[in-house]
Formats: C-alpha cells, sequence, structure tokens
C-alpha cells in the first residue's frame, strides 16, 4: 500500500472511529439520511472535519446536517415556491416539524429551517422536505450487461476487468476507494473478471458467502431470492456509512457501484 494511500485510509478510519463513538440511533439516522442524498441526488459535499457536512451543486446547498453526541440536527432553506408546497402538504408532517416552520425566520433567501433529528420518523420527514426542496436528481444506471450473484451491477463497477485494464488505472483506482472506503478498500487494487454464475467466473474472495448462497439455491442473484433482503447484506455497502466530503464525481464511480440496490434502500422509508 503506498504511503499516499496508507493516509487516506487512516482519515477514513478516524470517522469511522467517530461514528462508532456515537449512540446507534444517532449512526443510523446520520447514515439514513447521508445514504439516501448520495443514491438520490447528485451533490458535491463539504465536511469540516468536525460535525458539519453540506450537500451542495451548482453554488446551492440542498442540505446542511451537524453530527452530534445525541442527535442529528439538519438546517434547510426553504424560498417562496417551495413554502407553497410545503404549505399545501403540512398535514403530512408531525407536530415537531410544522413547529420548527412555523417559528423559522424567513430573510431574504427564504426561511431557515433547523431540525433536532432524534429518531427514524423525523429522519423520514426530513427525506420528504428535501424532496421539496429538490426532486432526486441522481438517474439509475443502465441495466446491467453483467449482474454478479450479489446483485452489483458490474458494468459500472471501477473493479471490473473491462474498467481497470492497466495497472495505471488499477493503481489510481486503489488510491480513490481508499479515500472513499477506507479500510474496505484494502484489496481492491487487483481487476476483478467477474464472479455471474451465467460464465463460471469465480469471485476474487473464493470465500464469498453471497456467492455460494446464490449457487445453492440454483438461482441467478440475490435479487431473484424468495427470502428478500436478508442479514448476509446482499445488496453491498450502506452508502451513507462512509467517509464524508466527496464529490459528486467520487460518489457516482466509488461509492454507487458498491452500494445496496437503490429499490432496496428506498423500501426502507
Amino acid at each position: 500500500m503506498s504511503a499516499q494511500r496508507e493516509i487516506l485510509v487512516e482519515k477514513a478510519e478516524c470517522f469511522n472511529a467517530l461514528l462508532g463513538s456515537i449512540p446507534c440511533y444517532v449512526k443510523d439516522i446520520w447514515t439514513f439520511i447521508v445514504g439516501y442524498i448520495r443514491t438520490h441526488y447528485v451533490m458535491d459535499e463539504k465536511w469540516d472535519g468536525h460535525s458539519e457536512l453540506k450537500f451542495r451543486r451548482g453554488g446551492k446547498t440542498l442540505l446542511t446536517i451537524y453530527l452530534k453526541p445525541d442527535k442529528v440536527s439538519a438546517r434547510i432553506i426553504f424560498g417562496k415556491a417551495e413554502r407553497e408546497s410545503f404549505e399545501l402538504q403540512f398535514f403530512n408532517f408531525s407536530e415537531y416539524v410544522n413547529k420548527c416552520y412555523n417559528e423559522a425566520t424567513t430573510y431574504h433567501d427564504g426561511k431557515w429551517m433547523v431540525f433536532d433529528i432524534k429518531d427514524m420518523e423525523t429522519a423520514r420527514e426530513i427525506v420528504m422536505l428535501i424532496e421539496i426542496k429538490k426532486k432526486p436528481t441522481r438517474k439509475p444506471a443502465k441495466n446491467p450487461k453483467i449482474l454478479s450473484p450479489c446483485g452489483k451491477n458490474c458494468n459500472i463497477c471501477p473493479l471490473y476487468k473491462d474498467n481497470a485494464k492497466t495497472q495505471f488505472r488499477r493503481n489510481e483506482l486503489a488510491i480513490a476507494l481508499a479515500k472513499c472506503l477506507g479500510g474496505s478498500a484494502k484489496g481492491m487494487d487487483k481487476a476483478c473478471p467477474g464472479c455471474s454464475l451465467t460464465n463460471n467466473a469465480r469471485p476474487i474472495n473464493g470465500g464469498c458467502e453471497r456467492y455460494h448462497c446464490v449457487k445453492s439455491k440454483g438461482i441467478s442473484n440475490c435479487i431473484e431470492c424468495a427470502k428478500g433482503y436478508c442479514a448476509k447484506e446482499c445488496f453491498g455497502i450502506n452508502p451513507g456509512l462512509y467517509i464524508p466530503g466527496l464529490s459528486a464525481d467520487e460518489v457516482t464511480e466509488y461509492i454507487i457501484p458498491f452500494c445496496r440496490a437503490v429499490e432496496v434502500f428506498n423500501d426502507s422509508l
């Protein structure tokens, strides 16, 4: 591992330690909101290194969230059109959200609202507010040419052999993945041949539990499984779990390909 990559992994692991120091319910709220935005919007992230994370694009902020010891706080600004939209559907929101809305100050650039999020119900309402602010902008990936047993789309994966043909490119990927995924990126410096059961390929990790589970059931991938989403995390990483402060391009290239399927993530809303 190069020195540059070691430094990037260390930074990612520092954030992992920060997540590990807070209560599980706060971590769940944080990863839910960050994961939702990453899978539904194309946004650049600005992280202050401590607690504040902004999601911005084209000079405009979608949302600012703050990671605190006992909660996640969120700041969102509604312009005139968003306020009119909210007021037409206020009955869909809790008393708490309506109270925050009514008590928020309106400045020349909009109504500045701040919410303290201590449960998943409020987190889901924040997602509804985000969608009032801006409709989702991330387009779904094209239908996969190759779908792995765990349900990942190989043709958008940066590690797939057709996307990492040279050692120079694989070295670049190793550094980028170390920044985005931290310690989870260890070993990701080799081109993956794919592990589709239809082409008799085998996973780089020969002991992959997901691969052998699918094979034993006689199906092509986890998506076909009657059990649905299971404890094996068949659909990949939680997109909100990894280091904040990534660019929109980094999320698209190095987070989304390894994510659990977006439709599965949507089921948790």
